[in-house]
């Protein structure tokens, strides 16, 4: 289709050149047929002779540039098929370099197809067949809300920020539409897309990536069907382990996730009444639409039996819009006190000559921000 756009462009720009040198040709015709009229017929003679000289000078010298030009788009044309197929083969050489072994847990086994797309490892980046065009444009708009509402805090003229808004809005719509036209192709091969396809549509097994390591462990999600090997399982473990117990009232299983968002509320508006932060900072700081925290699991490869390390996720809990707003103010004395340890090789140094009463407890906190 390119190429046919392609061609049909070349032709209509022939045809718009053959069209003017008509009307070129006409014009010195008329010209000469003036001038045959006007100068006697040697003096005519000698001025049709300059004319043609000048006419094959320039034919000569139009002809060696075109060829000049066409010489250096072939060569351009080889060196970016040469280049395209170099990094053709260094994506296939990096792909086949970055391929690693999968722990296969399930009863059944899984497809090949899958298992190819797995050996890819977690930190494989897919390239994106499509421009997420509605994420840009809500991010976009997101940015244009954000200014305008510190033009208003810093009162600064309305024209100005609108301005500003209208750059980026328009700077935006220009490289959307310049990526509309272009044509995006995936990295994956037809056997791995494949295998992205059945995992996706596989409800019966959880695909992981190990704790440790660039390694994809394939488990079975119930614990009816894969035993003591499956998610469903092991996750049990890891709430035996943190002695985890259900919240029990009316002799039912109890949500206590509403009793504390009204606690966090509270505290908020204890805190604004002290004059600590500022109306605003506290309506943004309080838990709405909330739910609890979720809890999964990364296998633990390295370890016998391949348990699972919990990890508790508190995006859209009640602490998760607290968390955001302290993060940033922690991250200021991180690594300035002497119980900051850069790596576990660090700790187990400082460990050593630690003294642990019985009336303490050792622990560890990390920060992560999604």
């Amino acid at each position: 289709m390119k190429k046919r756009l392609e061609t049909t462009r070349v032709q209509t720009r022939i045809k718009d050149i053959r069209r003017k040198l008509y009307y070129i040709n006409q014009q010195k015709r008329d010209i000469l047929m003036d001038l045959k009229e006007t100068f006697t017929q040697d003096d005519f003679h000698w001025v049709e002779q300059v004319i043609r000289v000048s006419e094959n000078r320039e034919n000569e010298s139009v002809k060696k540039r075109q060829v000049r030009k066409f010489d250096a788009l072939i060569k351009e044309k080889e060196n970016l098929e040469n280049k395209n197929r170099q990094l053709l083969e260094d994506h296939e050489r990096m792909k086949e370099k970055i391929k690693n072994e999968v722990i296969d847990l399930t009863k059944d086994g899984i497809d090949n197809d899958i298992k190819s797309y797995l050996s890819l490892g977690p930190g494989f980046c897919e390239a994106p067949t499509r421009v997420p065009y509605e994420r840009i444009i809500a991010e976009t708009e997101k940015m244009c809300t954000k200014i305008k509402r510190e033009g208003e805090i810093n009162e600064i003229d309305e024209e100005i920020v609108e301005h500003e808004i209208g750059e980026i809005r328009e700077n935006v719509k220009v490289i959307l539409e310049k990526a509309r036209h272009k044509k995006y192709k995936t990295n994956l091969t037809k056997e791995e897309l494949n295998g992205k396809k059945k995992a996706l549509q596989d409800k019966r097994k959880v695909f992981l990536p190990a704790d440790k390591g660039r390694i994809m462990v394939a488990m079975d999600r119930f614990e009816s069907e894969g035993g003591e090997q499956s998610y469903e399982y092991k996750m049990k473990q890891v709430l035996v382990d943190l002695k985890a117990k259900p919240s029990i009232r009316a002799k039912k299983d109890w949500d206590l996730t509403d009793k504390v968002c009204r606690d966090g509320t509270r505290v908020i508006e204890t805190i604004v009444e002290r004059g600590e932060i500022s109306k605003e900072n506290a309506d943004r700081l309080k838990p709405k639409d909330c739910h609890a925290p979720r809890l999964s699991g990364l296998p633990k490869i390295h370890k016998n039996g391949v348990p699972l390390r919990g990890v508790v996720s508190m995006v859209g809990s009640p602490f998760e819009k607290l968390s955001r707003f302290v993060i940033p103010i922690l991250r200021t004395i991180q690594g300035r006190s002497g119980l900051y340890p850069k790596n576990s090789r660090e700790l187990k140094g400082k460990v050593k000559n630690w003294r642990v009463e019985r009336n303490e407890i050792l622990t560890r906190s990390s920060m992560t921000r999604s």
